[in-house]
């Protein structure tokens, strides 16, 4: 129990080493213990006057890779988010409301993982209209399904890799991408979101689409920016990073999209109003 707490000390104002990560694992209930009580000891009102959830904290914690002090951080950002720096977007964060959007299969979660256990999600801004879709509808759809994704504990450990296919993307899409909406995009998808994001690959890049692309990328911290590869028509290098034997055929796969997207995950997501409700109350 003395390596336990020296861990926990040690990963309340440093880094956690890998060869460590399973110790904090096996221990989580204790991690999640004393995570909670540095909520509790931090003065921070507003923290302390939320009911979290246990799984709710857990994916800042594993999404930190243990490193308290970061998700701490994180968690701060989310709730100043929530209740003072973009409400709106978060009262009507649910899948009910947001049904009409999600429809529009802006968003694909595909079965299978990459080769780092990394899950997957396509973009596809073709499906998005700006003028039957406004903007904080698609960041909320994109929040929401992200979300969900990080219901599961090895997304949590592995990380997002998101997908932008720029095929049909035109001008009328890319009048949306303001300096304004790129800031909110990355404060709220990145900033305050326990979310690791793995790579985000931007394919069949038109050139209409090269400024928006570097606009969000000057915007990300410097782990993310790196993170963020653009293809134009050079492919190989793409399915080197993801297999075609997991992609749909549109983005070159193998697969139908039956055999691609995760349906049953889409469909689970539907059903979770009073999941939902209840994170942003």
């Amino acid at each position: 129990m003395s390596k336990l707490r020296e861990l926990l000390s040690q990963s309340i104002v440093a880094k956690v080493d890998k060869k460590d990560y399973a110790s904090m694992e096996e221990n989580i209930e204790e991690v999640l213990k004393t995570f909670r009580q540095m909520i509790e000891d931090s003065g921070d009102d507003l923290l302390k006057s939320w009911r979290f959830q246990d799984e709710f904290l857990l994916r800042f914690i594993r999404g930190k890779k243990y490193k308290l002090k970061s998700a701490f951080e994180k968690l701060q950002n989310n709730v100043i988010a929530k209740r003072h720096s973009y409400p709106e977007i978060f009262e009507v964060l649910y899948p009910s409301a947001l049904r009409s959007y999600l429809d529009k299969q802006m968003m694909r979660i595909l079965k299978h993982r990459d080769n780092q256990g990394s899950h997957i999600v396509i973009f596809k801004p073709e499906n998005y209209d700006p003028q039957e879709t406004l903007v904080d509808d698609l960041l909320r759809v994109q929040i929401l399904v992200t979300w969900e994704m990080m219901s599961f504990k090895e997304t949590q450990l592995n990380g997002i890799v998101i997908i932008v296919d720029g095929s049909g993307f035109s001008t009328k899409q890319i009048k949306v991408v303001t300096p304004y909406n790129a800031q909110k995009y990355v404060t709220l998808a990145v900033k305050c979101s326990p979310t690791r994001f793995k790579g985000c690959y931007v394919v069949f890049l038109p050139q209409v689409l090269h400024f928006g692309v570097q606009m969000v990328r000057a915007l990300l911290p410097e782990k993310v920016r790196n993170r963020m590869v653009s293809f134009g028509s050079n492919m190989d290098e793409f399915y080197k990073l993801i297999p075609q034997s997991i992609l749909p055929i549109g983005l070159g796969g193998s697969l139908t999209d039956d055999e691609a997207i995760d349906y049953d995950l889409e469909n689970a997501l539907l059903g979770k109003d009073a999941y939902y409700k209840d994170l942003i109350q």
